[in-house]
């Protein structure tokens, strides 16, 4: 009992710092100490350990990745390539609901911040043509712009739940992969379902138009397809996909300072070094491998406690990689205690990214309500209907025992 009460002491602490708009980078280190402090740990043995865990292999690596796919997102968005690509889709695909719902769900396969006002210009210019009021807009627009954050290897949470249950990409992808199946189809039925169906009138032949939809989506497939199918590093990947996009954009003269600028920030550098330095001190520490004795004589369900954690921090900070750096390495004994317990990650993740998407402080959702003058308690509805909706399919597929009967 009185590991359990250090332990939400300290996710409490924790939880107080963000509410008071403490930076979510901060409020990690602070739990590591108080953390370290509360389980015994000498001031030696605690300063080695968040050491080491600021400059394990690991962090370096995951560093690495996150900077490179950030800086990868930038110099698309500035060679205008994502925005040459969401024409050709529009001029490819022809059915308004169709085009709606793929213009943001393709800028998604770029993870980058506010992400969702990148294709919010494009999406909203069909919408208006066919009539879509200013609520459904925000809805759609924030919706499909995040339908592969459950999966998709490029987002910095997914980056970070393979380091810290040591799996691959491949087994997130089969584990969540039927949530965003889910996502798609329950935001197609709740948010597109009634919105009339009409053509768009491009112009130009297919074949054109598909050329320019590989030449600028290129870099995105070339980074899937050598990571995920032939399993090559995805540093690697990133270096080689991005000296040839340096070389095609003639380094992007006259907005290099400001790609690298928006790229490698104090903050998320920050974010991802205090993640795996409070992952170090959890480990350390010893505080979460009497957990599960505990839950179990006490007879609380784990899938409820392995939701609803993640759910409360990804709501407070709008942020999936920050819900699943603070509250995973607290659950790993559910997680991970004897392998990998693939449906207890689905649950963790789900309430980790289901919180973010109700999160009042996400900045998609925030900047797109902004750009479109639409009611946030109106989208705010509409979005929660449809997070309802993922969530009932997950658990579902958990009693079915999915992803165990696929990944063991």
């Amino acid at each position: 009992m009185l590991v359990l009460a250090k332990i939400l002491f300290v996710f409490a602490a924790m939880v107080l710092l963000i509410r008071r708009g403490f930076n979510v980078g901060y409020a990690l280190i602070a739990a590591s100490l108080v953390l370290g402090f509360l389980f015994g740990m000498t001031p030696g043995r605690l300063s080695y350990s968040m050491f080491e865990g600021a400059t394990e292999l690991d962090t370096i690596n995951l560093l690495a990745i996150v900077w490179l796919i950030t800086l990868l997102g930038n110099v698309l968005k500035h060679t205008e390539n994502l925005q040459k690509a969401v024409e050709s889709i529009q001029h490819i695909l022809g059915d308004t609901r169709v085009v709606l719902a793929s213009i943001p769900a393709f800028i998604g396969l770029m993870p980058m911040p506010g992400g969702a006002m990148l294709s919010a210009p494009l999406a909203g210019e069909v919408a208006e043509n066919a009539g879509v009021d200013a609520n459904t807009k925000t809805a759609i627009n924030y919706w499909f712009r995040h339908v592969w954050e459950y999966m998709f290897p490029l987002y910095p949470a997914v980056v970070l739940s393979a380091a810290l249950l040591d799996i691959t990409y491949a087994e997130i992808a089969v584990a969540n992969g039927p949530l965003t199946l889910a996502a798609i189809v329950g935001g197609w039925y709740m948010l597109l379902r009634h919105v009339k169906k009409s053509d768009y009138v491009g112009y130009g032949d297919f074949l054109a138009r598909f050329k320019v939809l590989v030449g600028s989506i290129w870099p995105i497939a070339a980074v899937i397809v050598a990571n995920l199918v032939f399993g090559i590093n995805l540093v690697l990947v990133l270096l080689a996909v991005l000296s040839v996009v340096f070389i095609q954009s003639g380094f992007f003269r006259g907005f290099r300072h400001r790609v690298f600028r928006e790229t490698i920030t104090l903050n998320l550098t920050l974010l991802i070094l205090s993640v795996m330095v409070f992952k170090s001190v959890i480990e350390d520490s010893g505080a979460v491998n009497e957990l599960p004795s505990f839950f179990e004589g006490a007879g609380i369900p784990a899938p409820l406690i392995l939701f609803t954690v993640p759910f409360i921090v990804g709501a407070l900070t709008g942020i999936t990689v920050a819900a699943v750096g603070s509250t995973f390495p607290l659950l790993m004994a559910f997680i991970a205690s004897a392998g990998v317990d693939y449906g207890n990650f689905m649950v963790a993740y789900m309430g980790a990214f289901m919180g973010v998407m109700m999160s009042p402080v996400h900045l998609c959702l925030v900047l797109t309500n902004e750009y479109y003058g639409s009611d946030f308690n109106r989208v705010y509805r509409k979005v929660v209907r449809v997070v309802g909706a993922a969530v009932a399919v997950m658990v579902v597929l958990y009693i079915m025992g999915w992803p165990a009967m696929v990944l063991g």
